[in-house]
């Protein structure tokens, strides 16, 4: 959790010129971990046989993969 932490203090205190780069649509922003998190936990339900539980998340990182591409919106409107 210290991790999440530590991206929104960073995020908070960008400058503007360094808000692009750590956006939450970058590659490496929150959006993208966000969606990492929801993939290994999906495939850790597979793993220990809670599947109900990997579909949810799937749905839940399809829904997330839509909400990043809508804030691309965002980050140009910024640059």
């Amino acid at each position: 959790m210290a991790s999440a932490v530590d991206w929104n203090g960073r995020l908070a205190a960008a400058r503007p010129e360094e808000f692009a780069e750590l956006s939450l649509t970058d590659d490496f922003g929150g959006i993208a971990r966000l969606h990492q998190i929801l993939e290994t936990a999906s495939e850790w339900c597979r793993t220990h046989a809670a599947r109900g539980g990997a579909s949810e998340l799937d749905a839940f990182a399809d829904r997330l993969t839509g909400l990043g591409e809508e804030l691309h919106l965002v980050r140009e409107g910024l640059g």
